[in-house]
């Protein structure tokens, strides 16, 4: 099996250059079954590296959206660790709810009704 390198997107847009090991250049079309080849990252367990992480950077990943369970599989941590650590950003998370379901939206002024968003935003700059 001969290894290739990713050289670019062709100009096309719909193919992607690559090149082997004596300099030749192949096309490969992008097609769905390349897309859903990409998209699927998923790797057994056993064949991905634990990535060490501090507890910033398990609440970081917390806070950008993963769960306590995916930041366990990718650190390779119990995930009873990584919940230890998941508490605080859960509460903040719940606090900042708190305090936007506090504020109160204040009806809009018949001026604004009369002439429009638009318009009203106008005459303020």
């Amino acid at each position: 099996m001969q290894h290739l390198r990713l050289v670019g997107v062709h100009d096309d847009g719909t193919h992607l250059l690559l090149s082997g090991a004596g300099g030749e250049m192949f096309q490969l079309p992008i097609d769905e079954a390349l897309r859903t080849a990409s998209r699927s990252t998923a790797k057994p367990r056993a064949d991905r590296p634990a990535v060490p992480m501090s507890p910033r950077d398990i609440q970081a990943r917390i806070r950008a959206g993963a769960t306590a369970a995916d930041v366990a599989e990718l650190s390779g941590m119990p995930l009873a660790k990584v919940e230890r650590y998941e508490g605080p950003v859960l509460a903040e998370r719940e606090y900042v709810a708190q305090q936007a379901r506090k504020v109160e939206v204040a009806a809009p002024s018949p001026a604004m009704m009369s002439t429009g968003l638009r318009s009203a935003t106008t005459r303020r700059r």
